[in-house]
């Protein structure tokens, strides 16, 4: 895939993100978050098993068995992500929620590249990630201060 679709993939996914979890927050607050939780991941179960009606969408059912046993998680983190991001938004707003999440999964995914975990190519931490990880923590002071 190229780089700047990947880009612009990424993108439409950070888009969407603050929007399903004002949806999901916004689920929670007239239900439950166990209530709103569950529709999400069953609906989303539902749109996924509708997707492999696409013929280029189908993959290799034998590559499950493959794959290591860490990587079969990934739906439980899910269900954790949906949770606590409907309480978060719902408690500090979406700003602040975002705020922390980005902050989070930047420090989060800087390890994991680093490193190389969970099936990753190794991405050494530089100097300049470094300086960028500071900006970063340095505008989310200034978006969550009062």
């Amino acid at each position: 895939m190229p780089f700047l679709l990947a880009l612009l993939l990424a993108a439409v996914a950070g888009t969407l993100m603050p929007v399903q979890g004002a949806l999901d927050s916004w689920l929670a607050r007239s239900s439950s978050l166990a209530v709103a939780t569950l529709w999400v991941h069953t609906s989303a179960a539902i749109a996924t098993a509708l997707t492999l009606l696409v013929p280029a969408a189908r993959g290799s059912w034998l590559g499950l068995i493959q794959a290591p046993t860490a990587a079969f998680f990934g739906g439980v983190a899910g269900v954790v992500i949906t949770w606590t991001v409907a309480a978060a938004v719902t408690r500090l707003g979406m700003v602040n929620a975002t705020t922390g999440i980005l902050v989070a999964q930047i420090a989060t995914a800087a390890v994991l590249d680093h490193f190389g975990w969970l099936g990753l190519e190794r991405l050494p931490f530089t100097l300049s990630r470094g300086v960028g990880a500071l900006l970063l923590l340095m505008g989310a002071w200034l978006l969550i201060r009062h």
